[in-house]
């Protein structure tokens, strides 16, 4: 794999990592931060639902007057606070208060201490354990996150208590909107990764190319040397990395040719050393090589060969005895 297909690859692989690892977080933070508006929403309202109730009971009992309901049932509590009363004001009472909100999204369901239910406009039906309806006796608040029929509800419980009497108040939020906002903003952020990829995959390989094109012109002329042409050189103005390794490089392929030039000097004097002695030797030898094959080849008389030796010798010893 060529270099430019590894920056390319890599940084296209970095840039996804970074990308999807952030958007995910973004979109995580952001839903949970909708979640606990929507949590904090709803304990906000069950409190001022439970807090009206209260007060409405109260006023009741000291005043002998409620705004929110007839004076003839108001008389008839006050006389007699039976379960059958009682329940008849929280009742009217949560009618009134689910007025104010979207019928839509925001029910409210009240129990009696034996999960009785005393007034409810939730409609959906749901099988499962009420482990939210357990707190409350305690004089806990709690709430719990279901999904029922498609939908996802915020159950919001406390205890709610009128006179010696103790009911269950239950706020109920439909927050579907907040998990399909989630899964919308998964959708597009599907939808853009997939054109972000494609236009950065094209930028970059278009951009990586173009950069690298000093590098491919270095690799071409370090192939040119290699076959011989020292003479070769790269030709880059840039003021970068790329463009300081070019200009390294002509400055080591004149030291390269400058040093080859001194080697094929030295070469071509030591060769025509060797042709001028070769000429020089090369007469005197012809003509002893030449003598000596004369005299192998030449045929001589024995007794005038061995006569001269004789006579030779003679000289020689006269020599000595002078």
């Amino acid at each position: 794999m060529k270099l430019w297909h590894k920056v390319f690859l890599y940084t296209f692989l970095l840039f996804e990592v970074v990308f999807t690892s952030s958007s995910f977080y973004m979109m995580q933070h952001n839903f949970k931060q909708n979640l606990e508006k929507e949590i904090e929403r709803g304990l906000t309202e069950q409190r001022v639902i439970g807090s009206g109730m209260q007060s409405n009971w109260g006023y009741l009992n000291y005043k002998n007057q409620d705004l929110d309901i007839n004076q003839e049932f108001s008389k008839n509590l006050l006389l007699n606070s039976s379960k059958e009363y009682t329940w008849d004001f929280l009742r009217r009472n949560s009618q009134q208060y689910t007025q104010y909100f979207d019928k839509k999204r925001v029910f409210i369901e009240i129990l009696d201490e034996k999960n009785q239910t005393v007034y409810t406009s939730f409609s959906q039906k749901f099988d499962g354990s009420r482990k939210e309806l357990e707190a409350p006796l305690s004089g806990k608040r709690s709430y719990i996150i279901r999904d029922i029929a498609k939908h996802s509800y915020l159950f919001v419980t406390s205890k709610l208590t009128l006179d010696d009497k103790t009911f269950k108040l239950s706020y109920i939020r439909d927050i579907s909107d907040v998990y399909s906002d989630k899964s919308s903003q998964y959708s597009l952020f599907i939808k853009m990764n997939i054109m972000i990829t494609i236009i950065l995959a094209l930028g970059l390989y278009v951009l990586i190319w173009y950069l690298t094109r000093s590098i491919r012109s270095l690799i071409k002329s370090t192939q040119t040397i290699v076959d011989g042409d020292y003479s070769q050189r790269v030709h880059d103005k840039s003021r970068d990395e790329i463009g300081i390794l070019a200009q390294n490089f002509n400055l080591m392929a004149v030291a390269v040719e400058e040093r080859i030039g001194e080697l094929e000097r030295v070469a071509k004097n030591k060769q025509d050393f060797i042709d001028c002695i070769t000429h020089e030797l090369k007469t005197p030898l012809t003509s002893i090589i030449g003598y000596a094959d004369f005299l192998r080849s030449t045929k001589y008389n024995e007794e005038i060969f061995f006569k001269d030796r004789k006579s030779t010798r003679l000289n020689s010893s006269h020599l000595y005895d002078i």
